[in-house]
């Protein structure tokens, strides 16, 4: 099952008019200037000719990055995050949401230094430990220079740790004041003038508030100093949260250089069904995965199992390779009706790196690609170019049929990330010193791949498409979704943020106005 693929080509540089408002939103600034001074993740290296990302992504990084350095630490306001208890995507974007409301009562967003103690694993290690660190600013740069002790004084820990205890609801002893997020006092609205001048104003005397984060959020909140950007944009109205969302997560995963550090003294730590014709030697030595030279066609696959279930359909891994195969065909990596057979692409060529929690599914992802036959499901039904729908090449035309890319930085049999949540009831829960790190890990190999193959319905897979469209500077290359979820989000008429491949005409789909 197939449902669509993301290409967000469309929105790269599109305007509503021609206005000179609207002109300066367009992409202008240099992006290694860009890159620089708000610190971001520069985790991808195209061409400057090649480098694409959603419009609007660097005026509204420029209006994130004001709002979190004021010109004073002492007299600025502040909203710190709450508790939540969430997946490596999940506790992104749950941030983005109270970033989106911090903007907009005009105040700096910190991270609490007490987080929810089902996902404490992520810092108890060394590495975090090392740093003194508690939170996510262990991995990340910290979202402003201002701190917790600006917004609380010198007992802002033992202020925090009371309100922790009573999961930051209500009004604390210490009279620290928690704002709810998704109902009651913040409801998750686009349109939300009204609740952002009423809470302003309630809050105006109060420096520092807390965030009391609901169980399963909804949606997000916009920040109403990014309109102008939008209204000349062509993201279509019911998508400027995800927009959005992509916004936030370029500002809030931006690795700190601890974390850089480790990552490159890792990158070795991918192997491959055949190293010698993915990998190249940098000056030093090191191997480096080739992943962005010309003639590499490497397929990001994000494979989601574990407990996942309990919140989308799983997704059978046939429905994965034979979207790798038609994003191979697209773009030339496999023979088609159209190819010519001196072009065709070597085993090397083909490249599928893939994370997932999941042993198994790497064991059938090595298998596949050690083989030289090709999906016997074809492509047919994908929704693709009728010409890319037939005629699998014969195993002698194009060798095995992929070069298998995936971190070994851990053994992930036995890990808690690997059982269903029924086991997870059952059983303690074990996680890897460097679990955390291997995630990031696998996000920046996902970011330097050419294509993407996921569910949408994961975070973690809407972070990578938010992060290739942003910071990656891959905004106009191929995404397949394979959430039926999603699909069926865009027949309730809430198209989801993919479309047809390009070229399709009417099948073109949902950022676009």
């Amino acid at each position: 099952f197939l449902c669509g693929y993301c290409w967000h080509g469309d929105i790269i540089n599109r305007v509503n008019n021609s206005s000179s408002n609207c002109q300066k939103f367009e992409r202008g600034s240099n992006y290694e200037d860009i890159v620089n001074r708000f610190q971001l993740w520069n985790v991808s290296f195209p061409s400057k000719d090649k480098y694409k990302v959603i419009f609007g992504t660097f005026e509204a990084l420029r209006i994130v990055h004001a709002n979190q350095n004021p010109t004073s630490c002492l007299s600025a306001k502040y909203l710190i995050s709450g508790y939540h208890n969430g997946g490596f995507g999940s506790e992104i974007h749950v941030l983005g949401a109270q970033l989106g409301l911090a903007i907009n009562l005009h105040r700096v967003f910190l991270l609490n230094p007490f987080i929810h103690p089902k996902v404490r694993w992520e810092v108890e290690n060394a590495f975090c430990q090392n740093q003194k660190a508690t939170n996510l600013e262990c991995y990340y740069v910290a979202l402003s220079p201002c701190t917790v002790f600006d917004a609380l004084g010198p007992n802002a820990m033992e202020i925090l740790r009371q309100a922790s205890d009573n999961n930051f609801k209500g009004i604390h002893s210490n009279g620290l004041k928690s704002i709810a997020l998704g109902g009651g006092d913040v409801p998750l609205l686009n349109n939300h003038e009204e609740t952002t001048r009423t809470l302003i104003q309630k809050h105006k005397d109060d420096k520092a508030l807390v965030v009391q984060v609901p169980g399963w959020l909804h949606g997000g909140i916009i920040p109403l100093s990014l309109r102008d950007v939008l209204a000349c944009s062509s993201v279509n109205v019911s998508h400027h949260v995800y927009w959005w969302r992509a916004i936030a997560a370029a500002y809030i995963v931006r690795p700190n250089n601890e974390t850089l550090t480790w990552l490159a003294e890792n990158s070795n730590a991918l192997i491959s069904s055949d190293a010698d014709s993915i990998h190249y030697l940098t000056s030093s030595g090191t191997p480096t995965l080739a992943m962005e030279d010309a003639n590499r066609h490497v397929i990001s696959m994000h494979v989601r199992r574990g407990d996942k279930a309990v919140e989308m359909k799983i997704v059978p891994l046939s429905a994965y390779i034979a979207a790798a195969e038609a994003i191979w065909r697209q773009i030339g990596a496999l023979p088609s009706q159209s190819a010519i057979t001196s072009e065709r692409a070597t085993t090397s060529q083909r490249g599928l790196f893939v994370s997932t929690e999941d042993s198994k599914t790497l064991e059938e992802l090595a298998a596949y690609c050690l083989s030289t036959s090709l999906s016997t499901s074809s492509s047919r039904g994908l929704g693709i170019n009728t010409n890319l729908k037939h005629n699998q090449p014969s195993s002698s035309s194009i060798g095995r049929n992929c070069v298998l890319l995936h971190t070994n930085v851990f053994n992930r049999t036995g890990m808690t990330a690997e059982q269903t949540t029924a086991a997870r009831r059952v059983k303690k829960e074990v996680h890897a010193p460097h679990e955390y790190l291997s995630m990031v890990l696998n996000l920046q190999f996902s970011l330097r791949s050419s294509a993407w193959v996921c569910t949408l319905a994961s975070n973690s897979c809407r972070l990578i498409d938010e992060l290739r469209a942003t910071i990656a500077g891959k905004a106009q290359h191929l995404f397949a979704d394979l959430s039926e979820e999603s699909c069926a989000d865009m027949a309730l008429s809430s198209p989801r943020p993919c479309f047809g491949l390009p070229g399709e005409g009417d099948r073109n789909f949902g950022w676009r106005l």
